[in-house]
């Protein structure tokens, strides 16, 4: 969670974090090459670990203040953080699929994987992967 101060009064966003495995064996080899991490036989492998970000929202009151580009920002500050300690190099969300919200995504290099689906409650969704780099300067 995100708040406007250290009081906690003013919830600004959040969005949650967790580990899961993300299912690639129906991707093309070079789709799947893209995914893996070198010296892993791209052909061979179904499932690529990941960090998913989920449940991202902004409180609108405080949307001139705070935009939604932070929630993403501190997301991925704290997945790189973690990653430095257990490894990994993807990060996925589902995206809804609103251009701008998409777009909002791609800012940061996250790019379409996959199909669109339907979510439970009916929203049409993509999932989306960014790559990090492997360095950690």
């Amino acid at each position: 969670m995100i708040f406007k101060d250290e009081t906690q009064e003013h919830l600004l966003g959040f969005f949650t974090l967790a580990i899961k495995d993300l299912d690639i064996s129906k991707l093309e080899i070079k789709e799947k090459k893209k995914l893996v991490f070198n010296g892993k036989s791209p052909s061979k492998v179904g499932v690529a670990p990941s960090y998913l970000i989920a449940h991202v929202a902004k409180n609108d009151y405080f949307s001139k203040e705070f935009p939604g580009v932070k929630i993403i920002e501190e997301a991925i500050l704290i997945v790189d953080d973690v990653r430095r300690s257990i490894g990994g190099k993807l990060i996925i969300l589902d995206s809804i699929c609103i251009p701008k919200v998409m777009d909002l995504y791609k800012q940061f290099g996250f790019r379409e994987i996959g199909e669109t689906f339907t979510s439970q409650i009916g929203q049409e969704l993509q999932l989306m992967v960014l790559s990090m780099p492997y360095s950690f300067d």
